[in-house]
């Protein structure tokens, strides 16, 4: 035996009191003083010394491992003695039991940082009135965020709630009493890894960190029972003072080593444990009741043929994690000599029954607080590991309860805006790998309402997005492809028939549903029965018992609820239906100039296309024709019947043969899946000097999907950045963008000197589709569609109007000209709530900023059509010019004599300031790309035609302008490095040389 040990083992027990030299302050708390005392006679002494501001770590899982001795004495010392503090736990206490409840309704916490609030209604009226502030973290990363504060890890990256609500900072912090929002959320920091989204998440440090032990010895080691373990270690080791309270204090020395979950390192004070363990939800079986809960009513019964189904997905020897519901019910029907291991996010593995009376012990408990007892072989670890299991991907299945569910597989479970929300606890971690945990649904098809759970698209906060894989309800199966967005009905419960299934118009609302040439037979369980369907209208079209769910693309990252919306209310859904625009015709109404005329058109309905000085483009609904027409206006016709024009137009339904050099490629408008592999075959055809890139994502969940080219010496040169598809209906910009991809790799692989010099100057940096949400509603639901698909605020009057106008969205310029975009969501024109506040616009600003910061940009193209226009800054002003209008204006009519000269039809581009050449538009890329992004040139291009067609471009008019552009883009990028003179004023305008 040392010395060192013989020494610590004769010390007596020496009960200290607060030391004057170990006071600190919330910013900065003393370390503890080595070689005096750790052990206090009492807690109030323990937490004299404690200043008001500090950050308290709290430790326990419900009322399991809570401090109550330690939290009793800070309540002790009042709240004009110790206030303003910061609460990090993973719940709140309950009112009137214990917890952090005590502290909260004393008000001595101004604010909580936890997972889940609970049924605490005290708590959260003093939220919704502004008494405090609450910050809501997913409960696997709020046990990272503190485990990498006790690791001297200052951040880190987490799958965990990307593509939510979380992500974007859309959960209010703190309110003022009248329910405004007074602290936003914080936006989380993005990246991609291996193709999925991390968020960045920084690390929680405290300045005390207060737990419950079950044993501790003098010098601090610490033994933790069950599932008390799940947050006192991890908050012992992230805290500049930690205070334990032990139910048992021995000597040093009595504690093995091996038996240690806490080391003394981590400890400085030791306090006798005085308050009773209280149980949150005690939970009994009678002794020898065993298998599944009787049913006492019928919705008993429902919830038991759910569970019963659901107890299916679990096989012999596979890890499970079962949420709080429907889903703990389905180990009861698991036969009794099961292999399955039950996991609980409160750091258990191997999950028992509930007790009877006499083997209830409150150190153990699940993830619904519930009492619970452990099987032979279990094992007990903290919250980080347990959902480190769960992340990594170890967890095979996991079974959860759902509000609604999307047909892409988006689950949203925690909140309901405008009632209680409890918080998401640990179910968005559940969520974070849907790839190697099967994520199964388990719920009532319908709501309380009657209305149907399986939606389209998810109208409340999205908890994760594309991660379900099976839905059980108590009157079907579905099975999810979350990659090709679709819906597979796969069993049906006896005496439900498949159009009872399909009665909810929220999957079948404007879709051409259909079944399978071979058609899959229900696989009906015999003790699947159901009673009763949802409240809606029966479509008689169908027919079959498999139906993929036509068009469900889409995965709604979060209905992005205003912060207001998200505490106090709700917001509408976008509407599905098919947009017809049978016998709508366009016009183009000559104004010549004069102001008046857009005066005289106000009694008429219309959608305007495009305006200049001298015209108007507008589309006009059939039952407007007559009213039109009879204010004698000097109009021509250019659609007679823009229903028609459409279906000519319509994109190609053949399945492209995925050959990226076969240029009858840009014979037909194609899919939007199309265009993303055929990007990909872009890249194959270029590996070495090419890389699959992304911006960020849009706001249903698309990646902003881009390439970026180099030449022989590797990437790292200036950049030349493309844009496509801004706006949704302009479908000719993005084979123009890939036109020029194509062209430069064949030219650069072929030899071609030019093409190589080119690739060699510059880097290329090509994003096709800008606005992705957009342009597949347009090719689905509405040709005309322009803006993005974001819902509108929720003080808007009409929560119908969904979308920003994404060049309207951009941070420079943005509020400068009331005349330059729109603060109405119906518009066309909407410019959002303030800059960048669609997710489109704030993944290309950063990259804008980063491409600025790093290697410089040479050259910015942002493609539009219609009208054949080269449009440099400024567009917010119209007599307001750049120093660089000079060198813009000759070299874009070096570009338009170009394609002049090579185009059959004697193509014309007019060219200048955007303006004073078209119309006056605010927060536009052009502008924000050259005077935030430092872009020496910085275009918009309108691409054919000047109106004959407009947006309903013909397929035959595709190939001559991607092959015009390619030879105006040759010229252009010659030109980058030459000298012009930089002088101010209007220059050229109209073409001329």
């Amino acid at each position: 035996m040392s010395r060192l040990l013989r020494f610590q083992r004769a010390r007596p027990m020496n009960w200290g009191s607060s030391f004057t030299s170990r006071q600190f302050s919330s910013t900065s708390a003393a370390l503890s003083v080595r070689g005096q005392s750790k052990l206090f006679k009492d807690a109030d002494a323990a937490v004299a010394d404690i200043k008001s501001g500090s950050t308290l770590l709290s430790s326990g899982f419900g009322l399991c491992g809570v401090a109550d001795t330690l939290i009793n004495a800070i309540h002790r010392r009042g709240r004009d003695s110790l206030n303003s503090l910061t609460a990090v736990s993973n719940n709140a206490g309950v009112e009137g039991k214990g917890g952090l409840a005590v502290l909260t309704s004393a008000g001595q916490v101004d604010r909580l940082i936890l997972s889940y609030l609970g049924n605490n209604k005290v708590l959260e009226k003093k939220y919704l009135t502004g008494e405090l502030a609450i910050e809501l973290c997913p409960q696997g990363t709020l046990a990272e965020r503190i485990r990498a504060a006790g690791a001297g890890i200052p951040a880190f990256f987490t799958p965990t709630a990307a593509h939510t609500l979380v992500q974007d900072g859309e959960i209010p912090v703190r309110l003022d009493k009248s329910g405004a929002v007074v602290e936003k959320g914080r936006k989380r920091e993005t990246r991609e890894f291996n193709g999925r989204t991390f968020l960045m998440e920084h690390a929680i440090e405290g300045d005390v960190a207060i737990m419950r032990a079950w044993k501790a010895d003098k010098d601090g080691n610490c033994v933790f029972r069950y599932a008390t373990k799940s947050f006192g270690p991890l908050m012992a080791k992230a805290a500049k003072l930690t205070i334990v309270e032990a139910e048992n204090i021995v000597e040093v020395g009595e504690i093995d080593p091996n038996d240690v979950n806490l080391p003394g390192i981590f400890v400085d004070r030791i306090v006798p444990a005085t308050a009773e363990k209280n149980i949150e939800v005690l939970k009994l079986r009678e002794e020898g009741e065993d298998g599944p809960p009787k049913a006492a009513n019928e919705a008993q019964e429902r919830r038991n043929r759910i569970a019963r189904r659901a107890s299916k997905e679990l096989k012999a020897g596979y890890y499970v994690n079962l949420g709080v519901g429907i889903p703990t019910l389905a180990v009861s029907f698991l036969p009794p000599d099961s292999t399955v291991h039950i996991q609980s996010e409160n750091g258990i593995l191997g999950m028992g029954a509930y007790p009877t009376k006499d083997e209830v012990d409150a150190d153990i408990i699940n993830a619904g607080k519930e009492t619970v007892t452990l099987v032979p072989g279990a094992s007990v670890f903290d919250s980080a590991e347990s959902f480190g299991m769960i992340r990594g991907g170890h967890v095979d299945v996991s079974i959860l309860g759902a509000l609604q569910v999307s047909a892409v597989g988006d689950l949203a479970n925690y909140m309901i805006p405008g009632k209680v929300f409890k918080g998401m606890g640990g179910a968005m971690d559940l969520v974070a790998n849907p790839d190697n945990t099967k994520i199964v649904v388990a719920t009532e098809h319908c709501a309380k309402d009657g209305s149907s759970k399986i939606k389209q698209q998810c109208t409340l906060p999205l908890t994760g997005a594309r991660v379900v894989s099976t839905i059980i309800t108590d009157l079907c199966v579905f099975e999810v492809d979350r990659e090709q967005g679709t819906l597979t009905l796969t069993e049906l419960a006896p005496g439900v028939s498949v159009e009872e299934i399909w009665k909810v118009d929220d999957l079948n609302a404007g879709h051409g549903v259909s079944g399978n040439d071979r058609l899959l037979s229900s696989k009906v369980l015999p003790s699947y029965a159901s009673k009763g369907t949802c409240q809606a209208v029966v479509y008689k079209s169908l027919q079959y018992t498999h139906y993929p769910i036509a068009n469900s693309s889409v995965a709604m990252r979060s209905s992005v609820f205003s912060l207001l919306t998200l505490a106090l209310g709700a917001i509408a859904a976008p509407k599905a239906d098919i947009q017809s625009y049978d016998g709508y015709k366009v016009f183009r109404v000559n104004t010549h100039g004069k102001a008046d005329v857009k005066e005289k058109l106000s009694p008429v309905t219309f959608d305007e296309w495009e305006h200049g000085d001298q015209h108007a483009d507008i589309v006009v609904a059939p039952n407007d024709v007559a009213a039109f027409k009879s204010l004698k206006l000097d109009f021509t016709t250019l659609h007679e019947n823009l229903g028609s024009s459409i279906v000519g137009e319509s994109p190609s339904s053949k399945k492209w043969k995925r050959q990226a050099d076969d240029e009858s490629w840009y014979d037909e408008f194609h899919q939007y899946e199309d265009h993303v592999d055929y990007f990909r075959d872009l890249h194959a055809q270029f590996p070495n000097n090419s890389k699959l890139i992304s911006s960020g994502t849009s706001y249903e969940n698309r990646s902003i999907y881009g390439l970026h080219l180099w030449g022989d010496d590797g990437p790292g040169k200036p950049a030349v950045l493309y844009h496509g598809t801004v706006h949704a209906r302009e479908w000719i910009s993005a084979p123009t963008v890939e036109y020029i991809t194509l062209q430069l790799i064949k030219g650069f692989k072929s030899g071609d000197e030019d093409v190589q010099t080119i690739l060699n100057k510059y880097d290329f940096y090509i994003f096709p589709f800008v606005n992705p949400d957009g342009f597949v509603y347009s090719t689905k639901s509405d040709r005309l569609w322009r803006k993005n698909r974001q819902p509108p605020p929720s003080s808007a009057a009409n929560q119908t109007c969904f979308g920003r106008d994404i060049n309207r969205n951009w941070e420079f310029g943005w509020d400068s000209n009331k005349r330059g975009a729109s603060t109405n969501p119906c518009s066309q024109v909407y410019r959002g709530e303030k800059p960048a506040d669609s997710p489109e616009n704030a993944g290309l600003d950063k990259f804008v900023r980063q491409l600025r910061d790093t290697v410089g940009i040479s050259l910015y193209i942002d493609f539009h059509s219609y009208g054949q226009y080269i449009l440099s800054p400024f567009g917010y002003k119209e007599d307001l010019y750049a120093p660089e209008l000079g060198k813009w204006t000759k070299a874009a009519a070096l570009v338009s004599t170009a394609i002049r000269d090579s185009s059959d039809d004697k193509t014309t581009y007019t060219f200048g300031p955007s303006g004073a050449v078209l119309y006056v538009t605010t927060g536009s890329a052009p502008d924000h790309v050259y005077s935030v992004g430092q872009a020496k040139f910085s275009y918009t291009i309108e691409l054919r035609d000047t109106g004959e067609t407009g947006f309903v471009l013909p397929p035959n008019q595709i190939r001559p302008n991607v092959e015009e552009q390619w030879v105006g883009q040759k010229v252009l990028l010659s030109l980058l490095d030459e000298t012009f003179f930089d002088g101010e004023g209007p220059a050229l305008f109209q073409g001329q040389t």
